[in-house]
């Protein structure tokens, strides 16, 4: 599920910077 964890917090877009640590970490491409 890359998509659950790319979602950002303040933009309803897929990204790898992500808003929270958590996304960052869990991000494929981080």
């Amino acid at each position: 599920n890359p998509g659950a964890c790319l979602y950002t917090d303040k933009q309803s877009v897929l990204s790898c910077d992500g808003s929270h640590p958590h996304t960052k970490r869990l991000c494929p491409c981080a």
